[in-house]
């Protein structure tokens, strides 16, 4: 009589069983290996401090996001730890932080292009931070700083540099939406004013001679009011603008914070400034002394 062999299935089991028991994964173990991405979150942190130490703030910055991309998969394991929070909290921070001191020392340096690249990767680096931190009053003081500066920077550029004169949409007063693309081909006299202004005032019945003399050779005039504006508004000044606009032949619109922003966060009104047919920034107009030929003068080269 033939004997039986054993089973296949037992030598496989009982291998299988002698696995599970000599196997380096003890229970405090497994622990330990929930616990690394805490551990490498903060070594990432340390790795992007350093980084910024040595200057290198593109590649910190990097850091810091891995590093609070590390500490928000540490969170969904550990929602309690302070500490994962806080440094998730200051990793989203340095972000931007960093960035802003490098474009605050390159403004300083006059070099206002890079300096207007990084303001503007600032602003980002905090709206995103204020999406996780909706409430931190840093946060939000910052990206006004930054978002203030980069305007400040990057006009001050297109303005030294001849370059393009940034491109804006509004709803105007007396000639419904207007476009900026639509002064292509045109030279133009963009000025942003208040009702309450005096010189403000003041300009209006220059605006309307020059309008008159060189409206028939591709002269555009465009005039922007701040009475909607925050921190340029006052009670009962957009009813006098919208009065002012109607005894104009000239487009005469609502300026937003964004293109106050744009146009370099002027400091007074009026603000005037000459572009070429093709929308380059020819000049900003001193508002001291105006007259309507000192205007005339700098106009009828462009033409």
């Amino acid at each position: 009589m033939k004997r039986k062999g054993i089973p296949l299935v037992f030598p496989v089991i009982f291998i299988f069983s002698i696995f599970l028991v000599f196997t380096p994964f003890s229970v405090p173990e497994l622990r330990a290996q929930k616990e690394d991405v805490g551990d490498a979150a903060y070594k990432k942190m340390k790795e992007a401090e350093k980084t910024q130490d040595e200057g290198k703030v593109p590649e910190a910055v990097e850091k810091f996001y891995e590093a609070a991309e590390l500490y928000k998969k540490a969170l969904k394991k550990s929602p309690d730890n302070d500490t994962f929070q806080n440094n998730y909290h200051h990793c989203l921070g340095r972000t931007g932080y960093v960035q802003l001191i490098k474009a605050k020392e390159l403004f300083e340096q006059e070099n206002f292009k890079e300096a207007a690249d990084f303001f503007k990767s600032a602003v980002r680096a905090y709206e995103y931070g204020l999406e996780k931190f909706p409430e931190d009053d840093n946060y939000l003081q910052n990206l006004e700083y930054c978002w203030y500066y980069e305007g400040k920077a990057g006009f001050t550029y297109a303005v030294n540099s001849h370059g393009k004169a940034p491109k804006f949409s509004v709803q105007t007063i007396n000639k419904g939406e207007f476009r900026s693309d639509s002064l292509k081909g045109k030279v133009t006299l963009l000025e942003f004013w208040a009702s309450w202004c005096p010189y403000s005032q003041k300009t209006f019945p220059m605006l309307k001679g020059l309008y008159n003399r060189f409206s028939a050779q591709k002269f555009q005039i465009v005039a922007l009011s701040m009475d909607k504006t925050e921190n340029w508004k006052r009670s009962g000044s957009a009813e006098d603008a919208e009065e002012m606009a109607q005894e104009v032949p000239f487009c005469v619109g609502w300026g937003t914070k964004d293109i106050y922003y744009d146009y370099g966060a002027f400091d007074s009104v009026p603000f005037i400034i000459l572009l070429d047919r093709d929308m380059n920034i020819s000049s900003i107009v001193p508002s001291d002394d105006l007259t309507e030929d000192k205007l005339a003068d700098l106009i009828e080269p462009l033409l």
